[in-house]
């Protein structure tokens, strides 16, 4: 997948988040040792392909040049040598104009920030311009919100069992609980797992991601006891998050189509068939439903960076905006 790259870079240690063009996923991606970001890089770009660098250029409050940015311009010419066919931009914040970058006829330029507001697949997936409106405090008191439950939780990795059909009280109240927690968290999916109730049900809301992928303006499913009867043999790549593993993102090849069998909210069974971003939110619950996490699907150099994160989480070492519980 293109990727821009932050680069928010320090005399000793320096910090990379990586996003894609369209700036709706952004994940930290390492703190770097300075002396070896270079090299760093180089070995990024052989498993993803860098579009733009975003540098952090040091811009005192009144406009007037920071003593560190010497040691920005000395990284910038190893930057433009390193990678002479990939734009250098800088951003202070303020708003000046362009300047040469690294000799290069690069203009300065202020992108969104790589960093803000998160959706994620599940989990939600990631920084992005969420749709969905904030709840009202008076609101979130009159429903059930449920504390998720994070990384390393037993319970993410239960295989979850069938939904009692002839509980149909059971199943709706467990459905609202699922819905209510989703608006709090702000994400575009649910699984039961994740509010700590090992049962085959899922729920995803298109709504928040429809700024990005119109097509899923209106789009929301409740999936009871799903079953997967086919998949496509064409697979594609999307960046994954979720509620359960907060601020952490990861690519993930999975089937570019696939054919679900369920029920819905109203106990009448389904076949659907489901492709693009519909699919994947559908395919990243499935995957709770089994004990499965999108982070299980990263690859090995990805995995490496993550894993101090993932100890992080499960030391509680994280303070999403939501409620959430460790066991």
């Amino acid at each position: 997948m293109d990727r821009l790259i932050g680069i928010d870079y320090g005399l000793r240690r320096t910090g990379i988040a990586a996003s894609d063009p369209l700036g709706i996923f952004a994940s930290a991606l390492e703190t770097v040792d300075s002396t070896k970001l270079i090299d760093f890089l180089k070995n990024y770009a052989t498993i993803e392909r860098i579009i733009r660098f975003v540098v952090g250029y040091p811009v005192n409050l009144d406009g007037r040049p920071s003593e560190a940015q010497a040691h920005v311009d000395a990284f910038l010419k190893q930057l433009a040598k390193a990678f002479p066919d990939i734009p250098v931009s800088l951003e202070d914040g303020i708003g000046k104009k362009g300047q040469k970058v690294g000799g290069q006829d690069k203009r300065r330029h202020y992108p969104a920030k790589l960093h803000g507001p998160h959706q994620r697949v599940g989990r939600v997936l990631q920084p992005c311009r969420c749709s969905r409106k904030p709840v009202p405090e008076k609101d979130k008191t009159k429903k059930m919100i449920r504390p998720i439950y994070l990384y390393g939780a037993e319970v993410l990795r239960r295989t979850a069992q069938p939904a009692d059909l002839n509980d149909k009280a059971g199943i709706a109240a467990l459905v609202q609980d699922l819905k209510d927690t989703l608006v709090v968290a702000d994400g575009c999916g649910l699984a039961a797992p994740q509010i700590g109730v090992s049962t085959r049900i899922v729920i995803v809301d298109g709504d928040v991601v429809s700024e990005t992928y119109d097509y899923l303006k209106g789009f929301r499913r409740t999936l009871i006891n799903p079953e997967i009867l086919e998949e496509s043999d064409e697979k594609t790549t999307y960046s994954e998050g979720c509620l359960s593993i907060p601020g952490i993102y990861c690519d993930v090849v999975r089937p570019k189509k696939m054919t679900v069998r369920y029920y819905n909210e109203d106990l009448q069974q389904v076949t659907e068939e489901f492709d693009n971003f519909a699919c994947r939110m559908i395919q990243h619950e499935l995957s709770h439903l089994d004990g499965d996490l999108f982070t299980d699907h990263a690859a090995p150099i990805r995995k490496k960076m993550i894993s101090s994160k993932l100890q992080n989480i499960t030391k509680g070492k994280i303070h999403p905006h939501y409620n959430t519980r460790l066991k």
